[in-house]
């Protein structure tokens, strides 16, 4: 059986993904459209392959907040699409602290899900 403690520790953590996802979205929106949208036919091939893997963690955030466990493996799978585009085209991995956050996110989505399911099992 799941204490009290247990339970606002995982609902403190599904709280915290989405505080977190929200704000690495609008950042993301604000860099984005800020700096005005750019052009999908004038990207080169690995821009447009980071663009599609942001795309795909900023999609994956709005579908973990109804469906937290594919939700998260979107974010995942979108970082480490942006993550391979960007060892391929530069010869390093992306730097910036925010950059892994997304995977973060993606994980505390992830670990809420599995408790969650884990819980659902034992009923």
């Amino acid at each position: 059986m799941i204490k009290l403690a247990d339970t606002r520790l995982i609902t403190g953590i599904l709280w915290s993904a989405r505080i977190l996802g929200l704000i690495l979205l609008l950042l993301f929106v604000i860099f984005t459209f800020g700096g005005g949208m750019p052009n999908p036919v004038n990207l080169q091939v690995n821009e447009a392959f980071m663009f599609l893997g942001m795309f795909t963690i900023l999609t994956g955030f709005l579908v973990a907040l109804k469906w937290e466990g594919f939700g998260g493996i979107l974010m995942i799978d979108g970082f480490i699409l942006f993550m391979v585009v960007e060892f391929l085209s530069s010869g390093s991995l992306a730097v910036g602290l925010i950059f892994y956050l997304f995977p973060l996110n993606g994980l505390m989505f992830l670990f809420y899900w599995w408790q969650n399911y884990r819980e659902k099992l034992k009923k």
